[in-house]
């Protein structure tokens, strides 16, 4: 039996690398499985909790159950490949960032998720993940779980994140698989309902983009981006 591209998870399921299409993917098990995945080379919180939180600050901020839905997602991935450092996936280069991307298509396509598309909705989503990235990180720097390191890598890597205010800070969620579940189904529905949006514009890495914000949000959005 060749077993090249085939992965056993601890359901007993098996999912082959080289058939995606063929899995079968459902949020119960993403959300279970990123629930056991730590940051931080393994001394953070569970991607499951910083998935919950991305989403739900990007819907504080839109009001767009789309966008919240792409965030709550946007690490879905690593379910199945794990949490790797960006630095170690630089150096993997384009055969990583084929199988990362590789595996988000197929979940999203599986799960019939059809999030907004935009680059600038992307890009949002990529912020607030950095602005959780500089939150964590400052956390556990303070806690003294995990040390600022001689060359000053992290320091380089968030001096240009914002602070954006109005934010709960980041937290361990001990229920992170069940709420990431809800957070799923919550938003999802959000998806169907009739809802106003105005395209708006927010810098991010000295350029501009553009995103579709609920109206009843947009007071919020401007006041922090």
């Amino acid at each position: 039996m060749k077993l090249s591209g085939l992965k056993a998870l601890p359901s007993g399921k098996v999912i082959n690398f080289n058939d995606l299409k063929g899995y079968d993917f459902t949020v119960e098990e993403i959300a279970d499985l990123l629930s056991h995945v730590k940051r931080f080379n393994g001394y953070g919180m569970d991607v499951a909790s910083h998935s919950i939180w991305v989403a739900g600050a990007l819907y504080y901020l839109t009001g767009n159950p789309h966008i919240a839905l792409l965030g709550l997602m946007h690490d879905a991935q690593e379910a199945y490949i794990g949490d790797i450092a960006t630095p170690v996936k630089d150096v993997a280069g384009n055969d990583w960032d084929r199988l990362e991307n590789n595996v988000q298509r197929a979940i999203l396509w599986h799960l019939n998720i059809k999030h907004e598309h935009s680059l600038g909705a992307e890009k949002l989503v990529k912020l607030i993940d950095q602005v959780s990235l500089k939150l964590e990180f400052q956390q556990m720097k303070e806690a003294g779980t995990y040390k600022a390191d001689s060359e000053g890598i992290w320091e380089a890597a968030l001096a240009n994140v914002p602070n954006i205010d109005g934010l709960e800070l980041p937290k361990e969620d001990t229920h992170s698989a069940v709420d990431f579940v809800f957070a799923y189904n919550h938003y999802k529905a959000l998806c169907d309902e009739d809802i106003t949006y105005t395209s708006c514009s927010y810098l991010f890495g000295g350029k501009k983009y553009t995103c579709a914000v609920n109206t009843e949000h947009l007071e919020t959005f401007f006041n922090k981006l």
